[in-house]
This record gives structure tokens, C-alpha cells and sequence, in this order.
């Protein structure tokens, strides 16, 4: 669970350990990854925390190392948010907003598709948001790593058709979630925004259950 210490990972996390299965969340913030282990196994959740940073190949390698095999699930939760017209668009906002949303996602998917193909089956889960299915004027960095994430999902399922290995690409709207930061350049009022652990709860229902369908891609938005 990349992006498993706060907000819908952490919920994700929850989620899953209170279905029974072992959970390892992956944060690039220690403290806050050991906060987040620690609330979890006071659930009595079967967890691993690990600090990595997910943009970077040799952490994740070695994140999936400590993790070892089988791997279920992979869920790609991490993301950053930097938001603003595009005049006032940066090199540094860029890569920043690239390496949350796009490489470390490519990076995980990569790093544990070996591990499912071994076992025969798997599920990668990547959860977006709707900013990947429309532009939105202040959003153009993150519309740009968001609609580059779902063109490598995309790939990614045409990739693996025929196999046992499921992809399933999550569009949710707004979640009352850290994500939201002044510091981001957008602070919208998150009143009106979905709790989530109910999108989490939607999230599992399909992924966890999927009977005789196959989601490929599902958009969670707000009443």
C-alpha cells in the first residue's frame, strides 16, 4: 500500500487488515509511517510499515525485498498536490508532482509484477482521481502526472489481458484527506467532501469481491 500512512491509504489499509489480510504500507515519512503501524496493529492488523520513497528505483526494490512474495495487492495510493495557473508553473513543481503521482506508480507496478506473475496472480490497484478524466484550469501539473498515470494503467491492462493479474484504475473526487493544503496552492472547503473510509469501502467491495465481473476501471464521485 503505497501512500498507506494517512488519508484513503491509510483507510485502504484499515480496510484490509479488518478483512484479515496482512497489510504492508509504504509512506516516505518514518514518523509517519510508524504512527500509522502502530494505530493499525492497536486495530489488531497484521502490518508492516516501511519508509520508502516511491519515486526512487533502488527504495522501492528494496521495500519489496522486506515485503517478499506472495503479493496479493498492490495498491498505488501515493500522491502529492501542486496546484496554480500555468504561468506560474515550475521545473521544481514538475518533477515533484511527476514523482508522486506518475514514477512511483510505474516503479511499484513494475517492481511487483514479477512477484505476481511467479505466483499466478495479483491485482494492481491505482487510485487517481477525476482530475485524470477532465482538465481543470488551476490542476494543469497534476491533470498532466493524473492522465499519465491512466495511459500507463491503460497499457498496463492491455499488457496483462489473458492473464490471471487484474488491474483495476479508481477515479474518486474530493476526499476530506490531508491532501488538501494551503502550502498546495489550493484549499478548497472540504465540507461537502467524501469521507474516506466509505470510498475505501467501495474501493474493497469490488477489488476484494469482484464474483464473476471484471472492473477495470471505476469513478467514485460525490452525492
Amino acid at each position: 500500500m503505497t501512500g498507506g500512512s494517512s488519508g484513503l491509504g491509510f483507510a485502504l489499509a484499515e480496510g484490509l487488515s479488518a478483512a484479515g489480510l496482512a497489510v504492508s504500507i509504504i509512506g516516505r515519512n518514518a514518523d509517519r509511517v510508524g504512527e500509522a503501524e502502530a494505530r493499525l496493529r492497536g486495530l489488531g492488523g497484521a502490518v508492516r510499515g516501511i519508509a520508502c520513497d516511491v519515486s526512487r528505483q533502488d527504495q522501492v526494490g528494496r521495500a519489496f525485498e522486506k515485503i517478499g512474495a506472495p503479493v496479493g495487492f498492490l495498491f498505488n495510493v501515493a500522491g502529492v498536490g501542486q496546484f496554480g495557473p500555468v504561468e506560474d508553473i515550475t521545473e521544481e513543481m514538475i518533477d515533484e508532482v511527476s514523482a508522486g503521482n506518475l514514477k512511483g506508480l510505474m516503479l511499484a507496478s513494475a517492481a511487483v509484477l514479477p512477484m505476481m506473475r511467479a505466483a499466478g496472480v495479483g491485482t494492481i490497484v491505482s487510485v487517481l482521481s477525476t482530475a485524470a478524466l477532465v482538465g481543470r484550469a488551476q490542476e494543469p501539473v497534476y491533470c498532466a502526472a493524473k492522465w499519465g498515470a491512466r495511459g500507463f494503467m491503460e497499457a498496463l491492462r492491455v499488457a496483462l489481458k489473458g492473464t490471471p493479474i487484474r488491474t483495476v484504475t479508481v477515479y474518486p473526487g474530493g476526499m476530506r484527506t490531508p491532501f488538501w493544503s494551503a502550502a498546495s496552492g489550493l484549499s478548497p472547503d472540504v465540507a461537502t467532501f467524501m469521507d474516506p473510509r466509505e470510498v475505501a469501502r467501495q474501493i474493497l467491495r469490488v477489488v476484494l469481491d469482484p464474483g464473476g465481473t471484471n472492473v477495470t476501471e471505476m469513478t467514485i464521485s460525490r452525492p
